[in-house]
């Protein structure tokens, strides 16, 4: 989600809620990353077609009330931030793995 102004080419949409006030911009991106591969198939994802104005204006999506936007945004940032964690940890123990298989393949290379 790009939060400064930019310039793109004609490749690129950018999508921005008309009334931040009725639409928060971080629950518009939570709703369209979540139906990524839905969105992907609109556009025949084998193919490898891209999005274009047709597609990107004919999306719909529910818009709840503001407070419930913003609730199920930090829900959805928390839950992020926990998965996040656990990649963290599980790569951290993946990297202890590797480190102990490496001892043991040594100790045992060395006959002892």
């Amino acid at each position: 989600m790009l939060r400064v102004e930019a310039a793109c080419n004609q490749s690129l949409v950018a999508m921005k809620p008309v009334i931040d006030s009725v639409c928060l911009p971080e629950y518009l991106f939570w709703n369209l990353r979540g139906r990524y591969y839905r969105i992907r198939d609109i556009t025949g994802q084998n193919q490898r077609r891209g999005l274009n104005m047709k597609i990107v204006s004919s999306l719909v999506f529910s818009l709840p009330p503001l407070a419930e936007q913003k609730r199920i945004v930090a829900k959805v940032d928390s839950l992020m931030a926990l998965s996040d964690d656990l990649n963290r940890n599980i790569e951290s123990k993946m990297e202890c793995s590797s480190k102990l298989l490496d001892a043991v393949l040594n100790f045992i290379s060395k006959g002892r």
